[in-house]
């Protein structure tokens, strides 16, 4: 379980544009969608290898990225309400450790995909 946390992780991370150079002007904020607390150890482990990747690349904390760092503790239920919270705050991106957190982001964000189907099936008709 742990592998696949951190491989989600390094997807989302992948797939967000962080080839531009480091000295823009613009802080971005960056909302995530996290199991347990912030005291957990497994955040420690999954979250950390991300955080060092991005300062690698020039994204430091404090400096040039806001991390806002929502946890469900042990009701994922919430993973819905915190989404909702993490778009309030206007961030850039969501990155997620799970599917389930990943689908509450998408559909706050986009709806579902039997939604976006739907809407696409009937908007053709």
């Amino acid at each position: 379980m742990r592998r696949r946390h951190f491989i989600a992780l390094l997807g989302i991370a992948a797939a967000w544009p962080l080839g531009v150079p480091a000295q823009q002007t613009t802080t971005r904020r960056v909302g995530a969608l996290l199991n347990g607390t912030a005291l957990d150890p497994v955040h420690k482990w999954y979250w950390e290898p991300f955080a060092d990747d991005l300062r690698k690349r020039g994204w430091e904390e404090g400096r040039n990225i806001i991390f806002e760092k929502h946890f469900v503790g042990s009701d994922p239920a919430r993973f819905p309400e915190l989404a909702a919270e993490l778009i309030a705050l206007k961030v850039d991106v969501i990155v997620t450790a799970n599917t389930q957190a990943a689908a509450a982001a998408q559909n706050k964000t986009m709806g579902s995909l039997e939604e976006y189907v739907n809407l696409r099936v009937l908007g053709s008709v």
